[in-house]
């Protein structure tokens, strides 16, 4: 803050006057990056040194240091005189904040009917979306009746980026009022988005088990029960994810084909048996004849191509003599290399499972009371990713396991190969009563993974809000009474998965420590920065925090990565250094391998971070890793979470040099190959970005060092570039530019890295990241 800002804060009209009639720059942006302007448009007993400023030459679009400029602060502060005194002095009405919204996008988001209505007589643009998700003011209203109707008779387009996946999004109790107003002013109810994962509003309903408004949307307004598409595939595909049966049925009943195989996913009798979902099973077995249930149709995903072999791995007999009853083949391999069902049914044991987690893992409930008497089995058996039975019934979300599992001394604390316990995986998935029976049995909630993240953290990164809601992780910590930058780090979280509610929540618990910062160096101001995220309260919080602060201390520096995780993926073994990789001998069972670095990537020279991986020794590349990025070496693709990927540029191997540069200023990410610049691989990069690399286990003794930014013994003097192969510069603007053979061919996927935001359980054994990539935490 400067002289002038204080004169402000504290609503001092004659300071501020004295200051600007003395020459006062109103226009210099003081070390908080808060201009005089924003902070006066944010108070209605300020505007006297508003009207003041502007009168002095203030700019009133002139931004702050999050790119907000002052008429978005008085649209968040609902502040109608300053928005009409600045609107009236020339501020744009349409500009536009750090992630793209304009005033009238902010004010619709709030609510704010009364702001709205004042924007509209200046004339904003009523299209205009934001860079986060492509909403328009339109979208931004989805759960307000009144907004969305004054915005319908401005001229809003009912079909601009799908305002009405956002209705059906909404949780909001007046949905299907503001649904009923898009539709019947011209909404597109099969109309998609990709900006949803789910595509369309009757998968969205459907994963939902929204009743209402599925039946509203089927038998009212004609939607389509055989949409295809989205992270699903289709609707009937969306309500076995969360066993919906009431949905299923009236999808089936409205016409749903329950033998469609186009997803990935399965079949969908295949895909309710895989996740035991025994309303669903049941229903599709009682009424096989009227829905005409094919048991040998063949879906595209590879290891359970059809039901038979998704009841044989989960060990469901009794589906399985269900299945057999109907006409299921016991010899059909779906696609070539499979192993037949018979031989999945005898292939036991893999991974070092033991007797009592492979009971949990196959759902036989009724040899547990057995096993937990016979005095030979260990209750705290670990597989060879170290889950204990609790965590294998935990991450299965059953929450109906044995007592005495839960009860026994040790066994509820300990962690995986990861460092996460049966409480952290209980909070990932979002399963609340396990969350419950954990705590209540003693589980500790500051147990730390092996990043230094404990229940806290994951709690905010889970993705609902109903833990939070439960306060069960609240209130065990509280009793614990735990430091504040225990807290802090979760604010952290909070922040970088933009959970406002959670973050109400902490900020009502702790006053925020500007030098407070996470096991990766990272303060919550920098996690704002990085994430790009900014929330009304968090913003006043973190402006406070600084302000109170003596600046005795300096602002800690995030930590740059300098090894990779000592913890790796199985045979992957660090040798001779922290910073070469060795892969040792092949893993039954295993195939690909991944391990990422210590820290995230953090900009350095030009918003660049530039790491380079050298192959003493080629392997294989791995299956392209939900949430990763890279570039394979055998095939030159690029990959996005995706394991076809585009065509991006050469391939290669043994001797050579690859290179990765993220440049955060700019959101985009290139390689480099032997030194040369290949050209930019992905956009709408940011977030914690870890180098990450991977191969396939199968070829034992491949070697792969890494070379990282800022090694130590750097001075001030020297160039940190010199040590890498590439010598070129950051900024080209070939970093900048697709390949030429990516533009050459069609792409598979958008490249667009803004998100992963799947639901699934990950399967750790089973997953690799890409080469040379980065993770998204």
């Amino acid at each position: 803050m400067n002289v002038l800002s204080i004169a402000i804060a504290s609503i001092n009209v004659k300071l501020a006057e004295l200051l600007l009639d003395a020459g006062w720059d109103a226009n210099v942006i003081p070390s908080d990056g808060v201009p005089a302007i924003r902070m006066a448009a944010g108070n209605s007993w300020s505007m006297a040194i508003l009207s003041l400023l502007l009168e002095k030459g203030a700019d009133p679009n002139l931004k702050c240091c999050y790119g907000e400029a002052a008429l978005r602060q008085a649209v968040r502060d609902t502040n109608i005189e300053a928005i009409r005194v600045l609107l009236q002095r020339k501020a744009a009405v349409n500009i536009r904040d750090g992630e793209g919204r304009t005033p009238l996008w902010l004010a619709a988001m709030n609510s704010s009917v009364e702001v709205v209505t004042e924007l509209l007589q200046w004339s904003p643009d009523l299209e205009a979306k934001d860079d986060d998700y492509g909403w328009t003011p339109l979208h931004a209203c989805y759960n307000n009746r009144e907004i969305t109707r004054i915005l319908l008779a401005k001229g809003a387009d009912t079909n601009a980026g799908t305002p009405l996946m956002a209705a059906v999004s909404s949780s909001s109790r007046k949905k299907l009022d503001v649904i009923a107003i898009l539709i019947r002013n011209g909404a597109d109810v099969n109309s998609t988005s990709e900006k949803n994962d789910l595509h369309s509003a009757i998968q969205t309903a459907a994963f939902s088990n929204d009743r209402e408004v599925v039946k509203e949307l089927l038998q009212s307004w004609g939607a389509n029960p055989n949409f295809t598409g989205g992270r699903y595939g289709s609707a009937l595909m969306a309500t076995v994810a969360k066993n919906n049966k009431w949905t299923a049925k009236m999808l089936l009943r409205q016409g749903a084909n329950i033998n469609y195989t186009g997803s990935s996913r399965g079949k969908v009798l295949g895909a309710a048996l895989l996740r035991q979902s025994r309303d669903l099973i049941d229903l599709f077995f009682k009424e096989h004849e009227h829905w005409k249930v094919d048991v040998n149709a063949v879906s595209k995903n590879k290891r359970h191509g059809t039901p038979l072999f998704a009841a044989v791995e989960v060990g469901d007999e009794t589906s399985t003599g269900m299945l057999l009853e109907r006409g299921a083949d016991p010899n059909l391999i779906p696609t070539e290399g499979n192993e037949t069902p018979v031989q999945v049914a005898i292939k036991k044991g893999r991974l070092g499972v033991g007797p009592l987690s492979r009971a949990i893992d196959w759902r036989s409930f009724e040899l547990l009371p057995l096993l937990l008497k016979d005095p030979t089995i260990d209750i705290n058996e670990a597989d060879d990713n170290l889950r204990t039975p609790i965590m294998i019934a935990t991450r299965h979300g059953f929450a109906d396991t044995p007592e005495e599992l839960l009860t026994r001394n040790g066994i509820i604390d300990k962690q995986d190969r990861q460092g996460q316990t049966a409480l952290i995986h209980a909070i990932r998935r979002d399963y609340d009563s396990i969350v419950s029976r954990l705590i209540e049995a003693g589980a500790d909630v500051l147990v730390k993974d092996n990043h230094g993240r404990d229940a806290l953290y994951w709690a905010a990164r889970a993705p609902s809000l109903e833990t939070v809601n439960h306060n069960h992780v609240f209130t065990k910590a509280q009793r614990r009474n735990v430091v504040p930058s225990v807290y802090q780090s979760a604010v952290n979280a909070a922040t970088a998965s933009n959970k406002t509610g959670y973050i109400e929540i902490l900020l009502d618990l702790i006053r925020l420590s500007p030098n407070q910062a996470d096991s990766d160096g990272w303060t919550v101001a920098y996690t704002t920065k990085m994430y790009r995220h900014s929330q009304s309260r968090l913003d006043r919080a973190i402006w406070e925090a600084d302000t109170r602060s003596s600046r005795t201390e300096p602002i800690p520096e995030p930590y740059l990565p300098t090894r990779w995780d000592p913890h790796p993926f199985f045979n992957l073994f660090l040798q001779p250094s922290e910073k070469t990789i060795a892969i040792g001998a092949t893993y039954a069972g295993i195939q690909e391998c991944f391990i990422i670095a210590d820290h995230p990537m953090v900009p350095q020279k030009d918003g660049v971070y530039y790491f380079e991986v050298t192959i003493a020794k080629p392997a294989n590349d791995a299956k392209s890793e939900r949430g990763s990025w890279g570039y394979h070496g055998k095939n030159g693709k690029s990959h996005y979470g995706e394991e076809r990927g585009d065509a991006f540029g050469p391939p290669y191997g043994e001797g050579d040099v690859v290179g990765y540069g993220v440049n955060i200023r700019e959101h985009t990410g290139f390689y480099t190959l032997n030194g040369e610049i290949i050209g930019r691989a992905f956009t709408g990069v940011g977030g914690k970005l870890f180098p990450a690399v991977s191969a396939n286990l199968t070829l034992h003794g491949c070697t792969m060092t890494a070379q990282f930014w800022g090694e130590e013994g750097d001075d001030d003097d020297h160039d940190p570039m010199s040590k890498f192969g590439f010598k070129g510069s950051l900024t080209d603007p070939k970093t900048l530019e697709e390949t030429e053979l990516y533009k050459e061919n069609a792409p598979v996927n958008t490249k667009d890295a803004s998100s992963d935001d799947d639901d699934d359980d990950d399967d750790d054994y089973d997953s690799g990241s890409s080469n040379y990539s980065w993770f998204s935490n």
